[in-house]
């Protein structure tokens, strides 16, 4: 069965932001293209705050079965390391997705024996730039030394119009926990994606990463934390509490935001208050001490606008404080350190931890 891969472009960044990403980019530019950064190596020798043990949180459980995936051929994206294929299953919950499906394109090495995985999460509904380079970078790094599954992510993850229908205190809070259930759905779907892992002679159980960016790295971050047969994680400008997330960051969680406090005459702190408990069962920061610090990679945006310091800090804390590394720009500028005007920094650090680690 042939498919045709069908993947839609957007910007990355929000066009009433242009004068800071201009801003953004000529400083990257003065800096000869070199994305600045400040970074903060991992010491194995110092006090963990926590102690470190493996294991899955009950709210993260689920009752594996075997995954109903159909894969078709994607001949046309074939090369010369890799076959291409397309993945899809049914989501374990609401995921905002057309007709409610995890899809993928698995690029499958053409090397014989078992190869290790890296599944790229999408920053759903807002761009493919980020998954979509990193997963051709992959590629050309690895020359079939590494499986990977980039998976696809048209639609928002999170129901934003539902949202702001809302026309009752209880009716809005009744959707963000349907929100915080997706986020806790699009973890078990990780899960679910390793166990048909699990199955494929190509694929090393032992040897299996995640990368994420923005809301996929803080998918990432509890999935990492949650799901022990995961050896390493990439977490890309992302965050512990969600609800922090939500109070600050601009675009559609400011709109909504506004809209909300509006409406039912919240302030700012009350706003906070009622998402708190909303998301707190999926917030990263809940699961501290899960995850060895020397596979983890944290990037994060030193002016970030949208993931406050709070939450940065607090996920560095719960990952066991490992690498991490702080451009020099603001959330979505940031993503220029991805970009050959940022020296390509992000994608070509992500290969180096990649090989090191797995």
């Amino acid at each position: 069965m042939k498919f045709t891969a069908i993947k839609g472009r957007r910007l990355l960044f929000d066009v009433r932001r242009v004068p800071a990403l201009l801003s953004g980019a000529l400083v990257l530019a003065i800096l000869g293209g070199c994305a600045a950064h400040t970074r903060m190596p991992f010491d194995p020798e110092a006090p963990q705050s926590h102690a470190f043990t493996r294991g899955t949180s009950p709210q993260m459980a689920y009752t594996r079965q075997p995954v109903p995936l159909k894969n078709g051929d994607l001949t046309h994206l074939d090369d010369e390391h890799y076959r291409v294929k397309f993945l899809r299953f049914p989501a374990y919950g609401k995921n905002g997705q057309k007709n409610n499906l995890v899809t993928a394109h698995y690029y499958k090495s053409k090397l014989p024996g078992k190869k290790k995985l890296v599944i790229v999460l999408p920053i759903w509904g807002v761009s493919d730039y980020p998954s979509v380079k990193i997963a051709e970078g992959l590629r050309e790094h690895s020359r079939g030394d590494t499986n990977i599954i980039e998976l696809l992510g048209e639609r928002y993850l999170i129901d934003w119009e539902g949202a702001r229908e809302a026309t009752t205190e209880q009716e809005f809070l009744r959707v963000m926990r349907g929100q915080s259930n997706r986020f806790r759905d699009a973890l078990i779907d990780i899960r679910r994606v390793i166990d048909w892992s699990e199955t494929q002679p190509d694929i090393d159980p032992q040897r299996i990463a995640v990368i994420g960016f923005s809301i996929g790295a803080m998918i990432a971050s509890s999935a990492v934390a949650n799901e022990p047969r995961l050896a390493a994680a990439v977490l890309v400008m992302g965050g512990a509490h969600p609800q922090d997330v939500f109070a600050t960051c601009l675009g559609r969680a400011g709109d909504l935001r506004t809209d909300v406090i509006t409406r039912f005459d919240w302030t700012i702190e009350r706003y906070l208050k009622e998402l708190t408990p909303v998301f707190t069962p999926v917030d990263p920061a809940q699961f501290p001490g899960r995850v060895d610090p020397s596979k983890i990679l944290i990037f994060d945006a030193k002016y970030d606008d949208c993931i406050p310091r709070n939450s940065r800090d607090d996920l560095w804390e719960a990952m066991g404080r490992p690498e991490r590394g702080s451009i020099i720009n603001d959330h979505q500028g940031a993503f220029f350190a991805m970009t050959p005007r940022g020296g390509n920094f992000i994608r070509e650090e992500i290969y180096t931890f990649l090989d090191r680690v797995l």
